[in-house]
């Protein structure tokens, strides 16, 4: 049986950059890699099932947009492969109304939140009006349990009849009503950030709201703005969803306040920012590539 170190799972057509960054960083490592794509997974999970390869670490880009992965990511996982996160672990960290709730238990800030139960077990809502009020407007609806992106999301909220039609898009979730956070603005900036964990290392990124574009955080932007509170807040976050890799958007609003806004994205868009004016920087992905092949490397037990 030839055995792999490092097998990646991907579907999305842009991340073969990022793909092409940790196959560089491994081989650089003597670490070997495989990918699946979608074309090649029906023939690599019967060559896993026969035994003629094997992967001794696995990284999963993939289960969450295409269900036909999971039956690759559950194989491998009956075989005890040591995964960068678990399925599991990804779904627990995918619900947003948990993860509220915990965020709240640790004391990282949050906005003013209403939960409701999915349109298929309660089709209308006629009790919070009250609550909208609180919210003010606009406010922001979106599902508990999507994997990131946006999708679901609707951020000019003002009315009931705003939320009962936002809920119908995923009948089967939860659906999180918030107060809308706006971020103060200085010098030409609006304080909204991304943080990124990987494997125990810390990130940020300026990242605006409006347009989703990312530019680079320096340290001069941390020690002259006082932005220290981001990291602590982004390991108070990882303690939480105990993921190896995720993002999570925090933003300073008018009065100082630090706010998690989108808690946590256990799967994040790697786009290179010189070839997407929307991506993140390319130092960033670059670090992100260089910490999962060191805890991949430690998983398998090669020596660096």
């Amino acid at each position: 049986m030839q055995v792999f170190d490092f097998a990646i799972a991907v579907e999305w057509e842009y991340d073969y950059d990022y793909l092409r960054l940790i196959e560089r960083f491994a081989h650089q490592q003597g670490i070997s890699t495989y990918v699946i794509w979608p074309e090649n997974l029906a023939a690599t999970l019967e060559q896993l099932q026969r035994k003629e390869i094997g992967f001794a670490f696995f990284y999963d880009r993939a289960s969450d947009n295409s269900p036909d992965f999971l039956v690759l990511n559950q194989f491998l996982q009956q075989q005890k492969t040591p995964m960068l996160d678990t399925w599991a672990a990804l779904q627990w960290a995918a619900d947003k109304a948990l993860i509220h709730r915990k965020f709240i238990e640790v004391g990282i800030e949050v906005p003013y939140t209403y939960i409701i139960p999915p349109a298929k077990k309660v089709s209308r809502i006629s009790f919070i009006e009250p609550e909208l009020y609180r919210l003010g407007t606009p406010f922001v609806v979106k599902p508990a349990n999507t994997h990131g992106g946006g999708i679901g999301v609707v951020r000019g909220a003002r009315t009931l009849a705003d939320v009962q039609e936002a809920r119908l898009t995923f009948p089967d979730n939860k659906y999180l009503l918030q107060k809308k956070i706006i971020p103060r603005e200085q010098d030409g900036r609006r304080f909204w950030f991304r943080g990124f964990y990987t494997c125990g290392m810390v990130q940020i990124a300026w990242w605006n709201d409006l347009n989703c574009v990312f530019n680079t955080f320096t340290e001069r932007d941390l020690d002259a703005y006082r932005l220290h509170v981001l990291y602590r807040i982004m390991r108070q976050a990882a303690r939480v969803c105990r993921l190896n890799f995720f993002s999570t958007e925090i933003a300073m609003d008018r009065t100082g306040k630090f706010i998690a806004i989108d808690y946590v994205n256990e799967m994040c868009d790697m786009r290179l920012k010189s070839r997407h004016y929307d991506g993140v920087p390319d130092q960033v992905v670059e670090n992100i590539v260089r910490q999962i092949v060191a805890h991949a490397r430690r998983r398998i037990g090669k020596a660096g």
